[in-house]
């Protein structure tokens, strides 16, 4: 009995250290959070006080109530529009693009939107050189309700086109909300401004402490900066990407770690630069259990949109799945076009 309580009382200081340093971690975080933030303020330390009191002017002519309206250039001298707005305003979107163009005299990119505690977050930038055009397809594990994959393309307000991807582990519904969570949580701090490696430190600690079971996630991100064409590859656990220009396709595989398994986890990352008409494909593990042979020759030789290619892998992966297992399977393609 005594060497039972022992043991239980081992197990719970084992566990108090490791609460411990994850708190320690979510400071940590905090910190790199507050300090991006300061670098974030002091780059858009300038403002165009004339057209941030126009574009106010015109949202209040609407009845939006803004509770904050700043325009600044950045130090390549692109415009860049921050609005923060009430929920129920009926000025969102696109449909502010138009006023904002015509207040400015500058054209503008889609709109890098958050929601949070009744505001609305609204960050335009000037439009870029090129567009992203975007194709996704899923697959659901057989007997399975949900997807344990999650996607999400959003533009991040600063010009660049961001591809999420999280493979949960195992399928079903607890995959789902592993992977969907992972995919919310970066999203909304890449929205609010925020760097990949803190949003990524973040989601580690949410995932470690989720619950007493074992979650984790991978989380696989291909940013593209449609000014310049240059494209960043994120993964933490991820299958491999793939980058095609004609009729090349090159793999892009980096070891790490998902979110979720250690108290500390990090990108592997590269970069890629790309030109008009590239491909850029990401798809989860259920898609390469075979290997990427055929994944690479089906990328080689598709035409069409990419909802057409990313319907294709699908097809093809189905296709090469021939031991009676099945799993969840996603695919995302960005074609690069100019603008």
């Amino acid at each position: 009995a005594q060497y039972e309580a022992h043991r239980n009382h081992a197990a719970a200081e084992q566990r108090v250290t490791e609460l411990r340093s994850v708190v320690a971690a979510q400071f940590r975080s905090l910190s790199d959070m507050l300090s991006e933030l300061a670098e974030s303020f002091r780059k858009q330390a300038v403002c165009d006080e004339k057209n941030s009191r126009a574009v106010r002017n015109y949202l209040e002519s609407t009845g939006a109530a803004p509770m904050g309206v700043v325009c600044s250039p950045d130090e390549n001298g692109r415009m860049r529009v921050e609005v923060c707005a009430k929920w129920n305003t009926a000025v969102e979107g696109e449909t502010l693009r138009r006023p904002l163009e015509q207040l400015c005299g500058r054209r503008f990119g889609p709109a890098g939107v958050v929601h949070s505690d009744g505001m609305t977050r609204m960050v335009f930038s000037e439009r870029a050189s090129y567009q992203a055009e975007t194709g996704w397809a899923q697959h659901i594990c057989r007997g399975a309700q949900m997807c344990g994959d999650h996607y999400e393309f959003f533009h991040d307000g600063s010009g660049r086109a961001v591809m999420v991807l999280s493979d949960g582990m195992g399928s079903g519904g607890r995959a789902a909300v592993d992977s969907a969570m992972t995919c919310g949580i970066l999203s909304r701090l890449v929205l609010s401004g925020l760097g990949y490696d803190c949003a990524l430190r973040m989601i580690n600690s949410s995932l470690y402490v989720k619950s007493g079971d074992e979650s984790l996630a991978t989380v696989d991100i291909a940013t593209v900066d449609l000014y310049t064409g240059q494209a960043v590859f994120r993964k933490a656990g991820a299958a491999a990407g793939f980058v095609r220009r004609g009729t090349e396709v090159e793999v892009i595989d980096l070891a790490s770690l998902p979110a979720g398994i250690l108290q500390d986890v990090r990108f592997a990352s590269t970069e890629r630069a790309l030109q008009p008409g590239d491909w850029v494909v990401l798809v989860s593990d259920g898609a390469v259990v075979n290997g990427t042979e055929w994944l690479t020759e089906c990328i080689r030789s598709a035409e069409g949109t990419p909802q057409e290619l990313s319907d294709a892998i699908l097809q093809c992966a189905a296709q090469q799945r021939k031991d009676g297992h099945d799993d969840d399977v996603t695919a995302a393609v960005l074609r690069l076009k100019a603008g």
